[in-house]
């Protein structure tokens, strides 16, 4: 009973595990030896054995050390999302949150390569990030990733078959098109032997979270491990980007006294080492910095409602009345800035607009809207006027027409007249 006792994942101690041993030892009348001689047995027992029954360890043994000396800038990255130790105003409404700061890493030079700061973690940011890592850099030959399900949506890896995704896309993601379906590497999440970006991101989180620009915001380590000023400020979104975008400076330009760089930086290894990538074509950097979405504009007045906003361009009054289906158009837009938007309409791109929302008494928006009007209504009637006959040319084919109408009626009464007689 004391040996299983002491083996729990709660791990009591062997002087509680005897007090509770001692009433049934007596009930049966076993003579119980002292606590010193159980502490003395239980010491003998195997250490590693000790270890993973009281819940001390749950991976043992030998470990593979990775080398990337085989590799070169760029050959290989990585991917994962933070969640910052800080209390931010990111939309501007005065409340706190905590923001997470996607990042990839380049193995080779330990190098940030690419970040986005994003309210959750998404395939949004990751998709972001990777674009600025490969317009600055290149397209890398091969990405590492965990199975997240930021990282696992079928718009970023969709194709790529693996052992932990349970239902494989058809459909390429992004990411699975620029690198390869083959080349999509995926590894257990919280490995910081497979991931060197966990190991960066305990230096970014504290050089981050304790900068003197975003003091009082700082949330702690865990709730239990709370600053003293804990709440007294919410660190603004501009300064949050700027501390950030420090942190990642410094990281990057810090000279690493062992390990793989040998007492230079990572940027120093990126830059000297760094051969060139293949640069990655305008409308899949388009793909990459911005978000596609399919719309239908409606048919009454070829509006696009999205986001809870309307968009107009005049090219889109040439949609008003037509079937749903040739409504349908593909809608880009940037995440961080909802102020436009671009579709392509034929062969023509076109710059969409927000349309504002005013009170009632907002004469200049509704004199605004009103312009618009006039200008689609005056638009469509030239366009029907275009297909518009003379008139005097549409009665004569409309008298021909009944001429010819009651002709053939007549006969038609005539033959069956023959018949019926």
């Amino acid at each position: 009973m004391i040996v299983n006792d002491y083996f729990r994942p709660e791990q009591p101690t062997a002087s509680e595990c005897l007090r509770r041993a001692e009433p049934l030892a007596r009930q049966r009348g076993i003579a119980l030896p002292s606590l010193q001689v159980i502490r003395w047995r239980l010491n003998k027992l195997p250490a590693g054995a000790r270890l993973v029954r009281r819940g001390g360890a749950d991976d043992m043994g030998p470990f593979v050390e990775r080398s990337v000396d085989d590799l070169e800038p760029m050959d290989l990255v990585g991917a994962d999302a933070l969640t910052l130790d800080v209390m931010c105003d990111w939309r501007g409404d005065g409340r706190a949150r905590r923001v997470r700061l996607h990042a990839w890493q380049d193995h080779k030079s330990r190098a940030s390569v690419g970040y986005c700061l994003m309210e959750t973690e998404c395939a949004e940011g990751y998709r972001r990030s990777f674009g600025a890592m490969c317009e600055q850099h290149g397209a890398p030959l091969e990405v590492q990733i965990d199975n997240g399900r930021a990282l696992c949506s079928i718009g970023l890896t969709g194709g790529s078959a693996n052992i932990y995704r349970r239902r494989v896309s058809a459909e390429q993601g992004i990411i699975t098109r620029i690198v390869g379906a083959d080349r999509v590497v995926f590894v257990p999440p919280a490995t910081g032997r497979l991931k060197p970006i966990e190991r960066a991101f305990k230096t970014l989180n504290t050089a981050i979270s304790k900068h003197p620009l975003v003091a009082g915001a700082y949330t702690g380590p865990s709730p239990v491990a709370k600053p003293s000023n804990y709440g007294a400020a919410i660190c603004e979104r501009a300064d949050l980007e700027l501390v950030v975008a420090a942190a990642i400076a410094e990281y990057n330009s810090e000279c690493w006294g062992r390990g793989v760089l040998q007492g230079r930086s990572p940027a120093d290894v990126l830059a000297s080492r760094l051969t060139p990538r293949r640069r990655l074509s305008q409308p899949l950097l388009d793909e990459l910095r911005y978000s596609f979405k399919q719309v239908t504009v409606r048919g009454t007045d070829g509006c696009i409602t999205f986001m809870g906003a309307s968009y107009w361009c005049d090219e889109l009054a040439a949609l008003i009345g037509r079937p749903a289906s040739e409504r349908r158009i593909s809608l880009r837009y940037d995440p961080m800035d909802l102020s436009a938007a671009w579709c392509r309409i034929g062969d023509v791109d076109c710059r969409l607009e927000r349309m504002g929302k005013g009170g009632f008494d907002n004469a200049e928006l509704a004199a605004e809207v009103a312009r618009t009007r006039k200008r689609v209504n005056k638009a469509l009637r030239e366009a029907a006027d275009a297909l518009a006959i003379p008139e005097a040319e549409l009665r004569r084919m409309a008298r021909e027409s009944a001429e010819a109408r009651t002709a053939a009626s007549s006969l038609t009464v005539a033959a069956v007249g023959r018949k019926a007689g």
